[in-house]
C-alpha cells in the first residue's frame, strides 16, 4: 500500500494542484476519465460528500490558516475485506493556500463484511454509513 495523495487549495478551496495519485479521488462525474484540467479549480467542496464532513474541514481549514500550523487527522477507511488506516495533513502554504497531504499507515485483513458488497441485501433495517466519506 503506497498510494500517497497530495492536492494544493487556494484561499477559495479551488484545487490549484492534484498529484496523478489523488485524481481517481477528486469527485469526477459518472463516466468521466479524471485529468488535471478537469480537476483544477474546482472546488474542494464539490469533491467532499456530507455536510458534516464539509463543516469539520472547514473549521479544520481555517484554524490552519489562522495558527499557521499543520492539522494531523487520522482515519480509517473500511473495504470488504480490509482495514485501511491513514494520516492526512492540512498545512499551510503562502497566500493563505493549504496542502492536504494523505499517507498510508497500515491495511489489516479482516474477514469479507458483506456491507461493502454492492450485491448485498442488509439483513437489518438500518443503513451503516461510513464517516467520513458518507457513503453507505
Amino acid at each position: 500500500m503506497s498510494l500517497s495523495i497530495q492536492y494544493n487549495i487556494d484561499i477559495a478551496d479551488r484545487i490549484r494542484f492534484i498529484n496523478e495519485e489523488g485524481l481517481p479521488f477528486a469527485g469526477q462525474d459518472a463516466g468521466a476519465r479524471p485529468n488535471r484540467a478537469s480537476v483544477a479549480g474546482k472546488t474542494l467542496w464539490e469533491c467532499i460528500e456530507g455536510e458534516d464532513i464539509r463543516q469539520t474541514y472547514g473549521m479544520i481549514f481555517k484554524a490552519v490558516r489562522t495558527k499557521q500550523q499543520t492539522a494531523v487527522l487520522r482515519f480509517r477507511c473500511a473495504g470488504s475485506a480490509c482495514r485501511r488506516y491513514f494520516q492526512r495533513m492540512v498545512s499551510s502554504l503562502p497566500e493563505e493556500e493549504l496542502r492536504l497531504s494523505t499517507h498510508p499507515i497500515c491495511e489489516v485483513s479482516r474477514h469479507p463484511v458483506s456491507l461493502f458488497d454492492s450485491d448485498a441485501r442488509p439483513g437489518e433495517p438500518f443503513l451503516t454509513i461510513r464517516s467520513w466519506c458518507m457513503k453507505a
